[in-house]
Order: C-alpha cells, then structure tokens, then sequence
C-alpha cells in the first residue's frame, strides 16, 4: 500500500510556527523556498524575526509574490531536507 500525503492540504505555516523556529539554517532554507534564492541570500546577514517576517509576507502575499500550499521540505512526501 501506497499513501500519496499531501501535508499541504491539511497544515497552514502560522505565526506560532514561525515564532518557534530557532535553528537559523532551518529558517534560511525556508526564507530560500518561499521567497526565492536571490531573497534569501541578500538577506543572509538579517536577524531571524527580519527573515520570518519576509517569510510571513510571502505566504501572505504582503507586498510580495502570495506563496500557495507552502510545506516546508521536511513535512513533504517523500521527506526532504535542508542542505547542509
């Protein structure tokens, strides 16, 4: 038997998410995979809450490109991961 998850279906990124996540190369590589490689690298430097806001933003669609179904690659299917 074969399951096809879709976490993106049933699990929305929120505020609480972001205000959790402390690992800085997890928050770079979903600043990476929302908002692009060009983004997240010019904002490489900036504090996390600065990078979770842009994240925030995309998957908004505040003053950037709205983001739909975002997952990070960890909770996709088959797992992802960040690289190192």
């Amino acid at each position: 038997m074969v399951l096809k998850l879709d976490a993106a279906r049933w699990w929305k990124l929120d505020e609480t998410f972001l205000d959790l996540l402390r690992r800085r190369t997890a928050i770079e590589a979903m600043l990476a995979d929302a908002a692009g490689k060009e983004i997240a690298d010019a904002h490489v430097s900036e504090p996390a809450r600065v990078q979770n806001k842009i994240i925030h933003d995309c998957l908004e669609g505040e003053d950037r490109v709205e983001v739909e179904g975002f997952v990070p690659r960890y909770m996709r299917f088959p797992i992802g991961q960040c690289d190192p």
